[in-house]
């Protein structure tokens, strides 16, 4: 599971680094290439053309000429490295890929045997045990909902956003809680969701903003993001946000890209 999602990780920059190639490699190429010397003790720069071979003094005052030429020099040099790069991480994605986790080497023995092996995939397991343990405890909203939206699972939401991604994250697999305290500098909030990565462990705050035409309601959504990274929550490390407008409702496309960068 963790070579799969390092190969994901390894295509995702080598994609990347193909795309930025593309651009180098099809630029409007210059004629003329920068030269760097140290003649008598000073930096001197001149442009040679590859054509004819021809070099010609360019002054370090000349910002803008030099800045260009400059620039083409990297160019090329990214031109060289790019290729090299992608090949190396392609043959580290190509070795990950033949790693097998503890999961297909624990179904690859035989049945006779495979009774007598701990396969030590309990991890998980006791990750959203843990998850949920912890939550038991945890102080509730005591706040009386308006309005009920039961989700898939059977839960008491109070907006039709939260049904939403409520049922996202049921539906992903994503452990997650409604409305669980957390104690904060000045009081305890209750994020509209806790979730959980299951494969990193790792815990997040999801809270979702959903009448951000209101200004009063805008402004203290402001001040409850201001109070969570006072706290230690960052958006992105610990916190994750959701909002909409009338013209710009929460949208399943947005919640997706979330899930899957945070906790898959």
């Amino acid at each position: 599971m963790w070579a799969n999602s390092l190969i994901k990780t390894l295509k995702s920059k080598i994609d990347e680094l193909i795309e930025e190639f593309s651009y180098v490699r099809n630029r409007k190429k210059m004629s003329d290439y920068l030269i760097i010397r140290a003649e008598r003790g000073a930096v001197r720069y001149y442009l040679k053309n590859e054509q004819t071979g021809t070099e010609k003094y360019i002054r370090q005052t000349d910002v803008k000429s030099l800045g260009k030429y400059v620039q083409e020099r990297y160019f090329r040099k990214l031109e060289q490295e790019l290729p090299l790069q992608i090949k190396r991480l392609e043959r580290i994605a190509d070795r990950l890929g033949k790693i097998k986790d503890c999961q297909v080497l624990y179904e690859e023995l035989p049945d006779s045997i495979r009774k007598y092996v701990d396969p030590m995939l309990n991890r998980q397991k006791e990750l959203i045990d843990n998850f949920y343990t912890q939550g038991r405890f945890a102080p509730r909203s005591s706040m009386a909902k308006s309005e009920n939206y039961e989700t898939d699972r059977g839960d008491i939401v109070r907006s039709k956003s939260e049904l939403i991604i409520a049922n996202f994250l049921f539906h992903a697999g994503i452990p997650y809680d409604y409305e669980r305290g957390i104690r904060l500098k000045e009081r305890t909030r209750y994020p509209d969701f806790t979730v959980l990565n299951v494969r990193t462990g790792k815990v997040f705050y999801w809270e979702h903003f959903g009448m951000m035409d209101d200004e009063d309601y805008r402004n203290n959504a402001y001040s409850k993001i201001e109070e969570y990274q006072d706290s230690g929550f960052f958006q992105g490390e610990k916190l994750i946000t959701t909002i909409e407008t009338k013209e710009k409702p929460l949208s399943i496309k947005h919640i997706r890209s979330l899930v899957e960068h945070y906790l898959k």
